[in-house]
């Protein structure tokens, strides 16, 4: 059953104890938790889940945790403890000071599902999108260049 985040604001969010931002806005930390909800929403992911059955861990959740994942390259245990500890990860996945995260099970599970229903490029195709909407991508003048170093 597909899990959803909780977008009601609490007294335990990171921002109300600080008075300064922990995070640069313009930082992918900061990108992501101004922009994260109109990348991805639980919604986004209804068909890869059962109508019944224990709620999953929140999709869009977990959709952010990979997008952190590749630009931090950490495991997924690495992951888990971060999403725990880490003040910017908790800003940039929009998590209360209390929350505990998720087991690193919960992402590799996610990454299967998505591998299995044809979605692992979901979060990056909705990503150009937003960007041309906003006028940072102009139509056209999108190149992709492999940068690997393999």
């Amino acid at each position: 059953m597909l899990g959803k985040q909780n977008p009601q604001t609490s007294f335990m969010d990171i921002e109300i104890w600080f008075d300064k931002p922990i995070v640069q806005s313009d930082s992918i930390y900061g990108l992501l938790a101004q922009w994260g909800v109109r990348l991805i929403q639980d919604a986004d992911f209804v068909e890869l889940f059962s109508s019944t059955g224990r709620p999953s861990v929140s999709s869009a959740l977990l959709s952010k945790v990979l997008l952190l994942m590749y630009h931090d390259n950490v495991t997924d245990r690495e992951a888990e403890e971060r999403a725990k500890y880490d003040l910017r990860w908790k800003v940039a996945l929009r998590l209360p000071l209390q929350e505990t995260g998720f087991d690193h099970t919960s992402i590799s599970r996610f990454r299967t599902r998505l591998l299995l229903n044809q979605k692992q490029k979901f979060v990056f195709e909705r990503f150009l999108h937003l960007a041309k909407d906003a006028g940072i991508i102009k139509d056209g003048s999108l190149q992709i260049i492999d940068s690997t170093n393999t």
